[in-house]
């Protein structure tokens, strides 16, 4: 009983870590696609799409709204990045551990070693994935 409980608290707080980050992907992503297809589109069209910079007040709206909602999706990834998992208490997208086995220290260990990846589908620290369907493999 106490088992299927504590499944059902980690899969209920697993939620809004899934929804925060849906969210600040759209807000980060979506602005850039949007511009891109502009752009493309008013080169296909020979200058067809030169309204969207004519200086018409909405327009200075128009691009003010998609930096302004790229600042919201930044904003929203680092409160992302302070979300814990629900399972091993860690950060979900920052790694705890830095797999001392090797015997290096941080400043001999060759490459680049990632601690925080606000993209990851899983916790950086125990392997949960952000649906939960690992949960029940320990």
């Amino acid at each position: 009983m106490e088992l299927a409980d504590n499944r059902e608290k980690i899969l209920r707080e697993l939620g809004p870590l899934r929804w925060l980050r849906a969210a600040a992907m759209f807000a980060l992503l979506f602005p850039i696609l949007l511009t891109a297809l502009l752009v493309l589109a008013h080169k296909l069209t020979r200058n067809g799409m030169s309204f969207l910079v004519s200086g018409a007040p909405w327009t200075h709206w128009f691009w003010s709204g998609l930096f302004y909602l790229m600042v919201a999706g930044v904003f929203l990834s680092l409160l992302n990045l302070a979300r814990q998992c629900p399972r091993c208490g860690n950060g979900f997208f920052k790694r705890q551990r830095l797999k001392p086995e090797d015997g290096l220290s941080q400043m001999e260990r060759p490459g680049i070693g990632f601690n925080i990846n606000g993209f990851s589908r899983k916790c950086l620290s125990c392997g949960l994935r952000i649906d939960g369907s690992n949960l029940d493999a320990s």
